[in-house]
């Protein structure tokens, strides 16, 4: 009966750690555009709260300047999809917002779209990202 009881408790465990960190295990590449320039990102998604929350981290630089990239932070709120983040410089100085949508099924397969915004909010431009394989 102890092995039974110790058995279930473990399999519980084991369930509940797996639902909140199945999303966060290797970063994850996205292809795709802001504006008419081509992107890379590379993103990492953090263990899910029980509100369904996770925070992102990562990296992007544009193809055609590879020069430099900019930090990504931000937020998914997978229950709804929306995603929210905030680009920075490599001096740490806030460059940019990205505020969209979040579609593990899109028709093409997981999807990020949305409105990038600068600072000054004097630019508005539409991004799309497909994680590539």
């Amino acid at each position: 009966m102890k092995k039974l009881l110790s058995f279930f408790v473990f399999l519980i465990f084991f369930v509940s750690i797996n639902q909140n960190t199945a999303f966060a295990q290797e970063p994850q590449n996205y292809l795709g555009s802001i504006d008419k320039n081509s992107v890379e990102m590379t993103l990492t998604f953090g263990d899910m709260n029980d509100k369904g929350m996770m925070n992102i981290t990562g990296r992007y630089f544009y193809t055609n300047n590879q020069v430099g990239s900019l930090t990504i932070t931000g937020k998914l709120d997978y229950n709804s999809g929306k995603v929210a983040m905030t680009e920075k410089n490599s001096q740490g100085k806030t460059t940019g917002f990205f505020n969209g949508t979040y579609n593990p099924n899109g028709a093409n397969g997981v999807e990020m779209k949305g409105i990038w915004t600068s600072v000054d909010k004097k630019r508005n431009l539409k991004f799309s990202l497909l994680q590539s394989q």
